[in-house]
């Protein structure tokens, strides 16, 4: 598998809500960070997935732009979805909310070394009913 392969498929496991491929796309020791997760690694990276899949069961992830040169590539993206379970804490408000944001990735070799997701996270709260 190539890197835009590794790419598209570490998408493609939020498209289909799938923690374990999303996993399995990350090089030992690789870490996400993004609002509500600092760094996380291995497990911590499916259950932090998983929390958005549970609170957003009708969840929609789609990609639109992929920008890659080497070992860098960058994924802009929309999640939107109705708050029927809790999400880190937060009690469920049955709300519906999107977010464009941006995937930041650092490639090594056939896998993710780094991804850094970035969104408005305020502005999808402010949707949902959630107050700051």
């Amino acid at each position: 598998m190539n890197a835009g392969e590794i790419v598209e498929r570490f998408e493609r496991s939020w498209a289909e809500r799938d923690p374990a491929a999303m996993v399995a796309c990350f090089a030992p020791g690789a870490t996400y960070n993004a609002p509500g997760v600092d760094h996380a690694s291995g497990a911590g990276i499916a259950e932090f997935a998983e929390a958005f899949f549970t609170a957003f069961p009708d969840s929609r992830y789609e990609w639109t732009t992929v920008a890659r040169d080497g070992e860098v590539a960058a994924v802009e993206w929309t999640f939107s979805g109705t708050m029927t379970g809790p999400l880190l804490g937060i009690e469920p408000t049955g709300g519906t909310g999107s977010a464009r944001g941006v995937h930041t990735i650092r490639l090594a070799g056939e896998r993710l070394a780094s991804v850094e997701a970035f969104w408005d996270n305020q502005g999808f709260f402010a949707q949902l009913g959630i107050k700051a």
